[in-house]
């Protein structure tokens, strides 16, 4: 049984991102969010590379419905359904929060 909690990401520092690649770093207790708007209906893959630690990936929609996530062992890989216009939340969290973390987020269409 998959349950859906709603997500309140005004709580949390947002970044603005676009398709492409984005480094993140965090060194808190906090998770990053990404806001993410595309410019077209599409599937997109979302995925993480060259990750120091442990990244999971939650991805939101506007609503602050999860939509899916990503928490294997390794880089995330997750591609999403996604509608012009529309506000999108990508939450980058990594597993331990004992050193510095980062990765490069990667958004493309597929």
């Amino acid at each position: 049984m998959t349950v859906t909690a709603n997500v309140n990401v005004k709580n949390y520092e947002i970044i603005t991102v676009g398709e492409g690649t984005t480094y993140l770093e965090t060194t808190s207790e906090s998770p990053i969010f990404c806001k993410f708007t595309p410019n077209y209906t599409n599937t997109y893959k979302i995925y993480s590379s060259d990750s120091s630690g442990d990244p999971d990936v939650v991805v939101y929609d506007e609503d602050g419905q999860r939509i899916t996530d990503d928490n294997t062992t390794g880089d995330f890989d997750v591609e999403v359904s996604m509608t012009k216009g529309k506000t999108y939340y990508i939450k980058y969290d990594e597993w331990s929060k004992a050193q510095v973390y980062h990765t490069t987020l990667n958004i493309e269409q597929r």
